[in-house]
């Protein structure tokens, strides 16, 4: 992988600025060479001029794939959240369950399957 790839971003949440002055804020899930991107709990951020007024409109979009042909630049806002599996230390000093190893890991012998041959006994 290249340094600086956009792989390297999957799972960081994205703001996404396209050429009709739209904003896009979401989880990227992919990207491709064309630079279309999916974005996951997206949400839309536009500015809006009415006379000397200026104001910024919100809206949750959820699911959405952007078109590579729109998207200006990308910047990256924050990375992945940890889930709690990974905010638990792990190395010396942390419990670990001891699992014994299951008894039905050999079938028994009456349930082996069909026989060789193909005759049932």
């Amino acid at each position: 992988m290249v340094k600086g790839s956009l792989d390297s971003y999957v799972g960081h949440t994205v703001r996404v600025y396209t050429q009709d002055t739209r904003e896009y804020v979401g989880i990227m899930l992919a990207h491709d060479r064309h630079m279309n991107f999916v974005l996951k709990d997206c949400k839309e951020q536009r500015t809006v001029k009415k006379g000397k007024e200026e104001r910024t409109e919100t809206r949750v979009l959820g699911l959405i794939v952007l078109r590579g042909i729109d998207v200006l630049y990308v910047s990256v806002e924050q990375p992945p959240a940890q889930t709690q599996a990974q905010q638990k230390a792990k190395g010396p000093g942390t419990a670990q369950p001891f699992t014994r190893p299951s008894q039905s890991a050999a079938a028994s012998a009456g349930l082996m399957g069909a026989v060789p041959g193909g005759a049932y006994r």
